[in-house]
């Protein structure tokens, strides 16, 4: 029976770590979703203003809008300097660990996992995802046409951030 899980027993310990993976991936998933999205409202408005205003357009912009977009294309898609896409690359790196690397960390039914290391890797990974999801999120603030977030605002969006995933 060793190949299923056993212990279905939640702890404290269990909870608390579960609860900041979960919100990691939130944060992961958010990034993610913002640049693939914004690619796509990018490219369905090039075509429209390509192709103009008829049936076809909109088939041709449904059929881009279904497409899947992995993120790394998305990123490259923006064609930005070597400084921002290097910021927005290492946010999709961290993004992958997140995602494929972090929950090997925590094993269900042990509570084995080195919290304070765990912890800590979480808050670097998440970190890096939210340097990207910073820029991600100004540029789609700009081509919405919606108010840029004041320095104040950004200068606390990352521990806001953080805080919110990390903390009891």
């Amino acid at each position: 029976m060793n190949n299923f899980i056993e212990s279905f027993e939640r702890t404290e310990f269990s909870d608390r770590l579960q609860g900041v993976l979960g919100r990691s991936l939130i944060i992961a998933t958010r990034f993610d979703k913002m640049c693939t999205n914004l690619c796509k409202a990018i490219k369905i408005s090039s075509i429209l203003l390509k192709e103009g205003n008829t049936e076809k357009t909109y088939e041709k912009m449904n059929e881009f809008f279904k497409k899947h977009m992995n993120l790394n294309s998305s990123i490259n898609f923006f064609m930005l300097p070597k400084d921002i896409l290097s910021v927005l690359l290492n946010a999709k790196d961290a993004r992958n660990e997140i995602v494929h690397s972090l929950p090997n960390a925590i094993i269900i039914g042990e509570d084995s996992t080195d919290e304070v290391s765990f912890i800590e890797e979480t808050k670097k990974l998440v970190g890096d995802v939210v340097d990207g999801d910073i820029i991600i999120s100004i540029f789609t603030c700009a081509y919405n046409k919606d108010p840029i977030p004041t320095k104040e605002f950004l200068d606390g969006y990352k521990d806001s951030v953080l805080s919110w995933v990390v903390e009891e």
